[in-house]
């Protein structure tokens, strides 16, 4: 039986893994649009190989869980890692976008928005925790005989 940290886990792959896809398409045509053939520019080919290198370790690492690889457990850590790193870099370091980030009007919404945070936080951690050293994770990954 498939413990609920993997499961979890593929869920995030699957779901950052096609989010970074979407970016990087939308990126693609706006690039495309505002500098119409000259498309390959260094900060754009920087941006695809990043994205890229990204969508293709949460894939083997998605690979990895479903065909029950140890690979596929610490390549799955890494991505999680990952993802909790950039969720946490992206709360403090908000670039210029069209779309301003909300600002709280007064202190309840200051607390829930911080213990909101905190709690996903947290919840990323217990993941990374369990899929590491959880015991039922570990006998998952154990190979068996097929007698």
């Amino acid at each position: 039986m498939r413990p609920a940290s993997v499961w979890i886990t593929q869920i995030l792959l699957w779901v950052f893994g096609l989010m970074y896809f979407v970016i990087w398409v939308f990126n693609t045509f706006r690039v495309a649009k505002r500098e119409g053939l000259e498309i390959l520019t260094v900060k754009f080919i920087i941006f695809t190989i990043i994205t890229f290198s990204i969508i293709s370790l949460f894939a083997v690492s998605f690979w990895g869980l479903m065909k029950r690889k140890i690979y596929g457990k610490w390549c799955a850590l890494a991505s999680v890692f990952i993802i909790w790193i950039i969720l946490a870099i992206s709360q403090f370091y908000q670039s210029a976008r069209p779309i301003k980030p909300y600002q709280y009007s007064n202190t309840t919404q200051l607390v829930a928005g911080s213990i909101t945070q905190v709690v996903i936080h947290l919840l990323f951690l217990i993941l990374m925790f369990r899929l590491a050293f959880s015991k039922s994770v570990g006998s998952f990954f154990t190979p068996t005989s097929n007698n």
